[in-house]
């Protein structure tokens, strides 16, 4: 009776594992080191004036003091920034100041500015209502993003508690796979 290794299916087996192991840690072509979730503002906007206005430029301040003293506006680094349509504005940061508040200008030539408002939550939704001196804005939602964006070490373990099992069942199913070709 042959024995399982001198059939060559033990070796082709070897051969498969081996080769979907380097295919599984084979280098991608492009890395992007700057993949995860960024927390983003929406702001929508409803105007309280005699005439229909349009949005002609826009900042996000930043700050740490709830009452603005130290504004900073938000900076424009990578995908962090602070753009407006003629309709609306959204911001995207790699992580916000506690304290914000928006400075427009609109078509009507008039820049309001609107008061201090709070972060809450990842991602968040605000209605601005323009009136004609200033910006009111109100918090309309929010998301709370998974707990793998908040811990994104939590990924790594996750991958390599995969990796680990996998590894294990491998190596099982070839000492089963050994014993049974002994038989």
């Amino acid at each position: 009776m042959l024995k399982w290794k001198q059939t060559g299916r033990y070796q082709r087996w070897l051969w498969f594992i081996v080769g979907m192991m380097v295919l599984a840690s084979w280098p991608t072509p492009v890395s992007y080191a700057d993949t995860g979730p960024k927390p983003e503002m929406t702001f929508e906007f409803v105007y309280e004036t005699d005439a229909p206005l349009t949005i002609v430029a826009g900042e996000q301040i930043q700050c740490d003091l709830s009452d603005c003293s130290d504004a900073q506006p938000l900076e424009e680094a990578g995908p962090q920034r602070f753009h407006c349509t003629e309709t609306g504005c959204q911001s995207l940061a790699y992580g916000y100041a506690t304290y914000n508040q928006l400075v427009i200008e609109f078509s009507d030539g008039v820049t309001r500015t609107s008061n201090v408002f709070e972060r809450r939550t990842f991602n968040n939704t605000y209605r601005v209502t323009v009136f004609p001196d200033r910006l009111e804005i109100e918090r309309t939602g929010g998301t709370v993003n998974s707990i793998f964006s908040r811990y994104p070490y939590l990924n790594l373990l996750v991958a390599l508690l995969v990796l680990i099992i996998f590894l294990v069942l491998v190596l099982r199913g070839i000492a089963w796979a050994r014993r049974r070709g002994s038989a």
